[in-house]
């Protein structure tokens, strides 16, 4: 995982990270293998086999190197603009997670009932918090919370409690 996000490494179909940086809004949507890549965890993916999943020694490195957790953030602003979402600028302690402009437009495609962005969503709290990014999985996490108040959605009670456990490091 370490090399694949320094750039010097590939996923499973021979992608750069660079690559899947490139990716537009019909590539984030349909293709489901680049996610767990971009967000790795402890846990064996479901969906797919060919997932890396996260060792006690690539959570170290991110969590002690300052470049690889900003490459992740990078990362985080990708997913984050597909849903409708930014972060917000300033340093990253302080840099709140919050609707975009464009929440209204792009929202709709992932916040109905049952729809496969919710686990995306999980994946993306959950390695946050591995790889050092707690300050971003919660603010996340509490934006999420904000779009089903603010916003007529699909989220359930039940999605909205796994999300929670994600963002601090629970599941």
């Amino acid at each position: 995982m370490v090399q694949f996000y320094l750039g010097a490494g590939r996923d499973a179909r021979g992608r750069s990270i660079d690559e899947i940086w490139q990716f537009g809004d019909d590539d984030l949507e349909s293709l489901h293998d680049y996610i767990q890549w971009l967000f790795p965890t402890r846990k064996a993916s479901a969906f797919n086999p060919a997932a890396p999943r996260l060792s006690d020694g690539e959570a170290a490195a991110f969590r002690s190197s300052p470049d690889l957790r900003d490459r992740v953030r990078r990362s985080l602003r990708l997913m984050l603009r597909f849903y409708g979402l930014e972060l917000g600028a300033g340093s990253p302690a302080i840099a709140a997670i919050r609707p975009a402009a464009d929440l209204a437009e792009r929202g709709p495609r992932w916040w109905g009932s049952g729809n496969h962005n919710h686990l995306r969503l999980t994946r993306i709290l959950d390695s946050l918090a591995a790889l050092g990014l707690e300050s971003e999985a919660q603010d996340l996490n509490r934006c999420l919370e904000q779009v089903r108040r603010d916003y007529q959605t699909g989220i359930s009670e039940r999605t909205l409690r796994y999300w929670a456990d994600a963002a601090h490091g629970a599941t």
